[in-house]
């Protein structure tokens, strides 16, 4: 394995680390959604739905599902790609995600924190 597929795989674990990422891909597992319905549905502010997204998307783990013209903008509906031969973490990782989600935030962000702060091997 490569250090830069390495790295991918870290950071789709850190994107999945936390607890308002792992609810919407709970929620874009059976649904597309726009970032002002996630919101809604977690009760959160329309930014901080935009900003989980975001890193979500960057870490691989949504994909876009289509774009709708809304306003004068462009509102971008989600997925999270969970069909057969969609991309899922490493087998080898399954335990440490397990063991991430079972954390709590502050924990995760201290175990998450002590990773960045290792040089890569």
């Amino acid at each position: 394995m490569s250090l830069a597929d390495e790295r991918s795989d870290v950071r789709r674990l850190r994107a999945t680390a936390h607890p308002i990422r792992l609810e919407m891909l709970s929620l874009l597992t059976g649904a597309e959604l726009s970032a002002a319905e996630v919101a809604r549905e977690l009760g959160i502010t329309h930014a901080n739905a935009s900003y989980h997204l975001r890193t979500l998307l960057d870490a691989g783990e949504l994909v876009i599902a289509s774009e709708e013209k809304i306003r004068g903008g462009v509102a971008k509906r989600y997925r999270h790609p969970w069909e057969k031969g969609a991309a899922r973490p490493r087998k080898k990782y399954l335990p440490a995600l397990a063991a991430l989600r079972t954390l709590g935030k502050k924990q995760a962000q201290a175990l998450l924190d002590g990773i960045k702060s290792k040089p890569a091997a």
